[in-house]
């Protein structure tokens, strides 16, 4: 009995000294919570253990819902030392346990795009528009359509799809901006019209791309950056921003408070706000977000006009608006 008491209390103090490396940059490792899908994860990894290959770097996938609750229950005291591409709404949600800014600069963000109390940096925008499968039209002999109005013709009955709000970020971002031009009781007033001509309302962003791709609809609000990469498959897919401008979400990258007088955490902050992002950008999220920024990514869109998304940022009032969605 004495030899078992004593073979435990070895095996306790071996596994203390590990448990204590685990977790944030209280221990050996710097880890990073990011809504990055898996194939950016990937190379943000690879180009993390090639810029910094004596730290320990944790990546972990969080989806934004997830993440966003997480540290809202957690508070400061997370094993997080950096959050990446959190959606806006979410992350003005738990800013609290962020960390200020104050030392970077973002004179070379576009106007209107820095948050004011700088708990947070822009990292990517995401954009949609009307996006048609033009052999679809062609077929069915349809004229493309110009307008969010256009939509509503009966001949396009059936035809429609998009992305629910519900679930869907880039669903919500359409909802915000037809409430943004047609006011509350106008947009919901639209899309009881359009829900009739509606095939689908897709749980994800990249549903009505796929049903385009295959032919299942002839028009989709989607986002302008997987119509391009289907355009670039040579999927005859054509993308049409409505004269209001293209409607977007934001999402953004922090430090949690408290982790910032790490200098190995403020390495790794640096290097994703002063070089990767840029990399990214010209790889994966072209969206325009910089002053000087431009894209090479073929086939898209030259000179975008962003459409005006107050309310984007507003939490309590997104829950507020998708409680009355009922489709």
């Amino acid at each position: 009995m004495k030899k078992r008491v004593v073979a435990l209390l070895l095996a306790v103090l071996f596994i203390v000294p590990m448990l204590s490396g685990c977790g944030g940059s209280g221990g050996d490792s710097i880890v990073i919570y990011s809504c990055l899908e898996e194939f950016r994860n990937d190379d943000l990894k690879q180009k993390l253990s090639e810029k910094f290959p004596d730290l320990n770097i944790v990546l972990q996938y969080q989806s934004t819902g997830k993440l966003s609750a997480k540290l809202k229950a957690e508070g400061k005291n997370t094993d997080a030392d950096i959050i990446l591409a959190v959606e806006q709404s979410h992350i003005e949600m738990i800013k609290d346990n962020l960390a200020t800014l104050d030392g970077y600069d973002t004179s070379h963000y576009l106007d209107g795009l820095n948050p004011s109390d700088k708990k947070y940096l822009i990292w990517e925008r995401f954009a949609g528009a009307i996006v048609v499968n033009t052999d679809v039209l062609k077929e069915k002999g349809l004229p493309e359509p110009e307008t969010y109005d256009d939509l509503l013709k009966p001949e396009y009955q059936n035809l429609i799809v998009m992305p629910d709000p519900k679930t869907s970020s880039t669903g919500y971002f359409f909802l915000q901006n037809l409430i943004n031009l047609k006011g509350e009781d106008g947009a919901f007033a639209y899309f009881d019209e359009l829900s009739t001509n509606i095939k689908q309302f897709t749980e994800s962003s990249t549903g009505p791309i796929q049903s385009l791709v295959q032919g299942e609809a002839a028009i989709g609000l989607a986002l302008i950056y997987h119509a391009v990469n289907e355009i670039n498959d040579g999927v005859p897919l054509k993308i049409i921003v409505p004269p209001d401008g293209a409607p977007y979400s934001l999402d953004g990258v922090a430090m949690i408070d408290g982790k910032q007088t790490d200098e190995k955490v403020k390495q790794v902050f640096d290097y994703l706000v002063n070089e990767y992002i840029y990399y990214d950008k010209e790889t994966f999220s072209p969206e325009i977000i910089f002053k000087d920024q431009k894209t090479t990514i073929e086939n898209f869109p030259a000179d975008v006009t962003y459409a005006e998304m107050q309310g984007m940022e507003n939490y309590e009032e997104r829950e507020r608006l998708i409680g009355k969605w009922k489709y």
